[in-house]
């Protein structure tokens, strides 16, 4: 339904939408992702983690999240304020990274066994 109004040019407000609905889950796949083996020591200070569609970034009470399609930083939460914009297409890139992880996760502990 809010990909059906962004098409209709209610974009803000479904925008408004989906970051309220899944701003929370995003933030908890990126705090995960950045916990994981996955993560690399950031030059800038904390740890990040770069792929070919986002850089995710944390240090002490800030998270970002850039996309790298020139939309620049599209999830900031710093210490506990959460604001963005988020598209569908983030949504499902990062539900589909978040079962990818817990496969790998799974393939870890299942070899450690």
């Amino acid at each position: 339904m809010l990909d059906k109004l962004e098409k209709n040019n209610v974009t803000k407000f479904a925008g408004s939408i989906r970051f309220h609905e899944y701003s929370d889950v995003i933030v908890q796949i990126a705090k995960t992702t950045l916990k994981s083996k996955f993560a690399r020591i950031a030059p800038e200070g904390g740890r990040y983690l770069e792929g070919e569609r986002y850089r995710l970034w944390q240090k002490t009470g800030i998270l970002t999240i850039t996309a790298k399609d020139n939309r620049g930083e599209i999830l900031r939460v710093d210490n506990g304020k959460i604001q963005g914009s988020l598209l569908s297409e983030d949504i499902k890139a990062f539900q589909i990274f978040e079962q990818t992880l817990e496969l790998e996760q799974a393939k870890t502990q299942k070899s450690q066994i």
